[in-house]
């Protein structure tokens, strides 16, 4: 047992990686407040108190007459989680939200699973993550985390096959960043930000700067969050009295470049794009005025406008509402979006 601390945070913590191990029988009574005391040679209060905070975080039951048992969380925490990530490789954001993860998760004490997907094509990253999906549901995790898949003409059909590996098993699934199809709710909770109030945000900041022509630049087949943020920033520039219309959304990879000057050299020309992430903003010609999401310092080297994600409160209120999923699996799904900042 850890010598710091107080004495019955110890003992809490010794008994909570011992059931996350899955070293109690489900079936039998919880060692009893003698055998405790007698183990970690502390006092009933001591020990009392730790199994009061095993209580409150619901790895404990007390039933009337009977005794103490594992709960319903921890008889599904098998101790690991699993995060399927499919632009883990491919986004500085979604890097940094996996890593993010990771810490969050490992502080709750579970063994966080992070599989690579080295495919550098969305397609490629999405079969890769279906197979990923399918092996974490062989090994039952607790519980999994998952980036829904983007800019493929059959993103929300793909997303679908990976959460059907886990819900014909019966373990919890949390999205993050975006639901399965634009637009449309799923069964499953979300956690991510409020996207159409980032682009509000976003649009505002430009138009008190000046801005009167504003284009939205997306890769084609976009997920739901560049869409939202797309409507935010057309909603701040109605809100001012701005022309918007379809010729005001640029539909291009930023890293065909000769779509994108052709686009860009379209009149009228705008007075800033707003990307969709940081990371496209920072491709574009610097002779182009531009504002992007993330704000994860994409290219240090250039300043431009962005709305910053809180990357450890997203990741830490996943891993919290995921651990809210096994102890209540019949609540109805929750949508808990963080204000971006």
């Amino acid at each position: 047992m850890d010598k710091t601390g107080p004495k019955h945070r110890r003992v809490y913590a010794a008994l909570r990686h011992d059931i996350l191990l899955g070293k109690y029988d489900m079936k039998e009574k919880f060692p009893s407040e003698g055998m405790l005391m007698r183990r970690f040679g502390v006092s009933r209060i001591t020990v009392r108190q730790a199994m009061s905070d095993l209580k409150n975080e619901g790895f404990l039951e007390a039933r009337s007459g009977s005794g103490t048992y594992l709960s319903a969380l921890a008889r599904h925490a098998t101790g690991m989680i699993g995060l399927v990530i499919p632009d883990y490789s491919s986004s500085l954001f979604f890097r940094r939200l996996g890593d993010e993860l990771v810490q969050a998760g490992k502080s709750a004490g579970y063994t966080m699973l992070l599989g690579a997907l080295p495919g550098d094509t969305p397609a490629a990253r999405a079969h890769e993550a279906v197979s990923l999906a399918k092996e974490y549901a062989r090994r039952k995790v607790a519980g999994v985390i998952i980036e829904p898949v983007e800019l493929m003409p059959n993103s929300a059909d793909l997303t679908r096959e990976i959460v059907a590996a886990f819900d014909t098993l019966h373990i919890p699934v949390i999205l993050i960043d975006r639901d399965i199809s634009p637009f449309e709710r799923s069964d499953y909770d979300l956690v991510g930000i409020d996207n159409l109030n980032a682009g509000l945000m976003l649009g505002r900041q430009l138009i008190a700067g000046g801005a009167r022509s504003i284009f939205f630049l997306m890769p084609p087949h976009s997920a739901s969050t560049n869409l939202l943020r797309m409507l935010g920033v057309a909603g701040a520039a109605i809100e001012a009295g701005l022309d918007w219309s379809n010729r005001n959304i640029i539909y291009v990879d930023a890293d065909d470049r000769k779509a994108l000057s052709k686009a860009l050299a379209a009149k009228p020309r705008p007075d800033a794009v707003v990307c969709h992430n940081d990371q496209t903003a920072a491709k574009l010609p610097r002779s182009v005025k531009v504002a992007g999401f993330d704000g994860l310092d994409a290219d240090a080297a250039r300043i431009f406008p962005s709305v910053r994600q809180p990357v450890r409160r997203i990741a830490e209120t996943a891993i919290n509402t995921l651990l809210e999923r096994i102890r209540h699996p019949k609540a109805p799904p929750r949508q808990i979006l963080l204000n971006p900042e």
